[in-house]
């Protein structure tokens, strides 16, 4: 029992934790845990899955970090020579090759010194084959037969509270020989040595994003470092240094498999077998009992994996039978298959959650879909054909040497990493070969009904009768009319979508689909909106986008005072996606000189608030509404200073619209600066616009009295868009 390694937890984790932030802090790697709460005191043997060199090292720092589980790990002998041999050494990881292996963690989970980590897949599984028909089956080298995961993991726990058992049975009987067989092979003297508690094997599943096989900055510095480096290293630096670059980390820790319940639940009757003796007894119960505990284990790793976009996409293609297919229909089957994972329970990654998932469909460019598209590209599986893009199959099911696969078919590598989860392949694949009208019209529904769902769980969370709104006027809504192009209205600030409701009535009237859209915060209550943010506000419109497009062919935004502001932005940023805009006394600049004492105000809140005081904190003003059942009472401070950072972006936003645009101001407007209008239409570079200043003096034109001054000229607008 020489290497037994330190017995420090502290000092064994001190040289794994420097790099550990070093990696956070410089290269940019991204860890999340999930499932701490489930590690139990019991000494712990944790079964991860390999993909990679350094999940030797993050994962029992990790352990230490967040759970203080003081935790040793077997790692691959051929890592045990120079400079990283020792630092593997002082981290207490064993070599696999150890012939002391075994019996140190049988005797440190008896002991309950120490909890163990292991890897059953027994290598690095790079291309995360792991499925052959319904069965484990890892492929680890290219010239190696296919295996099952290895049993190590479970043959040492059971093997470690049988043990635990015999000993105790003999100390009690006497028997001094057999207890001198685990004082001389276990280094267990007495009962008092034992942990009180028996072993427990812990689930965990590593998932790694992006998976990339782009050059970065740690494979060049490692061409400068050294002369040569081998097609191996080069090809691990590649992905690896990917993640440790700009990845994210995610650990899945699973409900423990209390080891003891498992032997009784199977093994009893072997365990009572008196004809063995009691070392061939307990190897007996091992061989039959490994295998069911080993695939229960590892069904539960493969079936945790943080599902993110990549996977989605990667799926997605290889379960579309079509030959090609359009990039809404592949947007539209991924988001449906989100929706379908979260309400099943599956981990999601950021990506796959809001508003991540909702900026997938905002008809503006969402990076982590345009970055997997682009490998799709490079790696020669996608390729235009017409406006359609084709499938090229024979790149997408093109094979290479094992050490090479995550070269030259990520994708492939991605897929294969959710294959266990048959129930979303089976989702996906009904999505994304459904008719696209059909699939169109899915995501339609389902996206309003989200929004629905949104604001009624907005409203009952903060429902007060004195302050809220009305559902009738706070709720979004949605009028399907017969012309190809939709509109996405957006009320203004501190009101609902029933402000707008009857120009949306009378658009509808003549055959537009109009939605009216519900910005987060509003429709509920002045507590609420104090909670929000502008960008929420601006994610509704790309919602609203969303549900528009599925059933229309085009798309205009339209908005009102801080929906005026918002649908600028969204022409500056979805550009050629949409058709055109128009804005009524879009609130760019402010009349009433007391908001430019906003942001101090707002900055005083916070400070009062850091220091923990009440008294002298002003977080809400009374405004008296125009429309009181449409529009709060009073609003708050921080939402205000919202607003302010809405009109700022907006108005560095402005160049950037080119679209067909309707500018209308009241040139009394007594709440917007009626010089708005003039500097919204000089600032935007649309080819085609037109400035409408109506002798008005109130702000909410929208509403009668004296709305025909905003609605005739929408109207002629909105037809001409629909030409």
């Amino acid at each position: 029992m020489a290497e037994t390694g330190p017995d420090r937890p502290g000092r064994l984790f001190k040289a794994a934790g420097m790099l550990i932030r070093l990696l956070r802090k410089f290269l940019g790697t991204r860890i999340r845990v999930h499932g701490l709460d489930r590690i139990p005191a019991n000494p712990a043997l944790f079964v991860v899955n390999h993909f990679t060199r350094f999940e030797t090292v993050i994962m029992p720092w990790i352990l230490w970090k967040y759970a203080r589980r003081p935790v040793r790990s077997l790692a691959w002998k051929g890592l045990f020579v120079g400079h990283l041999g020792r630092f593997m050494a002082s981290m207490g990881t064993m070599s696999t090759g150890s012939p002391l292996r075994n019996k140190a963690i049988i005797s440190d989970l008896m002991k309950g010194v120490w909890s163990w980590l292991i890897y059953p897949e027994g290598v690095m599984v790079k291309d995360k084959r792991i499925m052959h028909g319904r069965h484990f089956v890892i492929q680890a080298e290219e010239d190696g037969a296919p295996h099952p995961p290895h049993t190590g993991a479970a043959v040492m726990a059971l093997k470690s509270v049988l043990y635990k058992d015999d000993f105790l049975e003999n100390a009690r009987r006497g028997r001094t020989e057999r207890v001198a067989y685990y004082q001389k092979i276990l280094d267990i003297r007495t009962a008092g040595d034992l942990a009180p508690l028996d072993t427990v094997l812990v689930p965990v599943n590593l998932t790694f994003y992006p998976i990339r096989p782009h050059p970065n900055a740690l494979l060049h510095f490692t061409h400068r470092l050294l002369k040569q480096v081998s097609e191996r290293m080069e090809e691990e630096l590649t992905i690896e240094g990917n993640i440790l670059l700009k990845g994210d980390v995610d650990v899945a820790i699973g409900e423990p498999v209390e080891v003891r319940s498992f032997l009784q639940s199977r093994g009893r009757f072997l365990k009572d077998l008196p004809i063995l003796p009691t070392e061939t007894r307990s190897d007996l119960i091992t061989r039959l009992l490994a295998r069911p505990l080993t695939d229960q284990l590892m069904g539960w790793v493969y079936h945790a994996v943080t599902l993110n976009l990549d996977h989605l996409f990667a799926s997605a293609l290889f379960l579309c039978r079509s030959k090609t297919l359009t990039l809404p229909q592949l947007q539209a089957a991924i988001f449906l298959a989100a929706c379908w994972a979260r309400e099943a329970g599956l981990r999601l990654h950021w990506t796959l959650e809001e508003p991540s998932l909702d900026a997938l469909l905002s008809l503006e460019d969402f990076p982590p879909f345009a970055d997997i598209f682009l490998l799709a590209v490079q790696e020669e599986v996608l390729g235009m054909s017409g406006s359609r893009w084709q499938i090229r199959r024979s790149a997408l099911e093109r094979t290479a040497a094992f050490h090479r696969e995550r070269l030259v078919g990520t994708l492939r590598v991605i897929a294969n990493e959710v294959k266990p989860l048959t129930a979303l392949q089976a989702r996906l694949r009904g999505f994304i070969n459904r008719e696209p009208e059909h699939l169109a019209r899915q995501l339609h529904r389902t996206l309003l009904e989200r929004d629905r769902a949104l604001y009624e769980r907005d409203y009952g969370l903060s429902y007060r009768q004195a302050d809220s709104i009305g559902k009738e006027y706070g709720a979004p809504f949605f009028l399907e009319g017969h012309r190809r192009t939709g509109i996405v209205l957006v009320h203004g600030y501190k009101a609902s979508p029933g402000e707008i409701r009857e120009l949306a009535a009378f658009l509808h009237a003549e055959g537009f689909t109009v939605y009216g859209v519900r910005l987060k915060g509003h429709g509920t209550t002045p507590e609420d909106l104090a909670k929000a943010t502008w960008r929420e506000w601006y994610d509704a419109v790309g919602r609203g986008c969303a549900i528009v497009s599925g059933c229309c062919s085009r798309v205009v935004v339209g908005g009102f005072s801080t929906g005026g502001l918002l649908a600028l932005l969204a022409a500056a940023r979805k550009r050629e996606r949409l058709r055109g805009i128009f804005t009524v006394n879009a609130a760019l600049k402010l009349a009433d000189f007391k908001t430019h004492l906003v942001p101090a105000l707002h900055l005083w809140n916070r400070l009062l608030t850091r220091l923990h005081l009440q008294k002298g904190r002003l977080e809400y003003l009374d405004t008296p509404p125009e429309f009181p059942e449409t529009n709060y009472r009073r609003h708050p401070i921080a939402a205000v200073a919202e607003l302010e950072r809405l009109m700022k972006v907006t108005a560095k936003a402005l160049p950037s619209v080119r679209l067909p645009a309707l500018v209308i101001q009241a040139k009394h407007d007594p709440v917007v600066n009626p010089k708005s209008g003039r500097l919204i239409f000089d600032r935007i570079r649309s080819p085609l616009k037109e400035l409408h200043e109506p002798e008005a003096d109130r702000h909410v034109l929208v509403r009668p009295p004296g709305h025909e001054a905003v609605f005739r000229p929408v109207l002629a607008f909105l037809k001409e868009m629909d030409r």
